[in-house]
């Protein structure tokens, strides 16, 4: 057996290895994280928005609802009248709707 013998200078320079190594670790993990700060101030580029919301179908009209407080909620529309067959006022009913509001897209059937 090639076992090494535990002196005092051994575990002194076994203790010394462990620290330079640990310093090198933490100085390679300073730069990563100045590196990972730069990408956090890094300038970006908004180059389009869309949107469709009930009585909105671009960012200005979706703007305009919220800033109004509009509530966009509204009665099916007659192309909708499939939806008939599934409403009952009774909200305990099941497989039924009980309401006939809700948030449609204005868009052509």
């Amino acid at each position: 057996m090639n076992e090494t013998v535990k002196t005092p200078e051994n575990n002194e320079n076994r203790y010394a290895e462990l620290v330079a190594k640990a310093a090198e670790k933490i100085a390679s993990m300073r730069i990563e994280i100045e590196n990972l700060k730069q990408h956090d101030h890094e300038p970006i580029a908004i180059i389009g928005m869309g949107c469709r919301f009930p009585l909105a179908d671009n960012p200005e009209k979706y703007w305009e609802l919220l800033a109004n407080g509009v509530d966009a909620m509204q009665d099916a529309p007659e192309h909708h009248a499939y939806l008939n067959a599934f409403y009952d006022p009774n909200p305990e009913a099941l497989g039924k709707i009980y309401t006939r509001r809700a948030g449609f897209l204005q868009q052509p059937p």
